[in-house]
């Protein structure tokens, strides 16, 4: 994905609102190019001399059932951004999809920027302390293409109903005009 220069300097001259760190949130539809973006970014700002950690939102859902419910929002708000917002080594939950059960979370250093990408990043629970709020767009069919090429059809049952939570988990957040920056995920 090509990135904006523009998108780069408001990176770097960003405020960190999350203790020490700048948080970085990209949101949008499944299969419109979030952990493109965020890995593509990640290597831009190592290049630029900056520390950078990606969390994805995958490893924070419970499951397809509630993925994008409640439950998420309260981990959001009472454990995640608290913990990011320390300034000291943290740890990110990680749910197994294939066993369908939490993991051991994972250890993260601080570092000055941390990206977290995927549907329900820019939620509410995360707009206190995020710096930059990027939002992808993609029309539905393309993303639920993009996302049954990548992880293959036999997940096709569960993420047409993930599609459906997601427009409703948009429509409530109001995610989409709440983001600083808008990119079309089909370019």
């Amino acid at each position: 994905m090509q990135i904006p220069v523009n998108l780069l300097d408001h990176i770097q001259n960003a405020e960190a609102k999350c203790g020490p760190a700048v948080l970085i949130t990209i949101d949008g539809p499944a299969g419109a190019g979030k952990t493109t973006l965020a890995e593509t970014l990640r290597e831009k700002l190592a290049e630029l001399g900056r520390s950078v950690t990606v969390l994805h939102m995958d490893d924070a859902y419970e499951g397809w059932e509630n993925a994008l419910g409640g439950s998420l929002s309260s981990r959001l708000r009472n454990e995640i951004v608290p913990a990011l917002a320390s300034g000291k080594a943290y740890t990110f939950p990680r749910f197994d999809w294939l066993i369908n059960k939490w993991d051991e979370p994972t250890r993260h250093e601080p570092t000055d920027v941390i990206i977290l990408e995927g549907v329900g990043a820019g939620q509410r629970a995360t707009r206190s302390v995020t710096s930059l709020a990027i939002w992808i767009d993609i029309s539905p069919k393309e993303g639920m293409n993009r996302v049954l090429e990548r992880d293959g059809f036999a997940i096709e049952r569960e993420m047409k109903h993930f599609k459906k939570q997601e427009l409703v988990h948009f429509a409530a957040e109001g995610t989409a005009s709440a983001a600083d920056y808008s990119l079309d995920g089909a370019s």
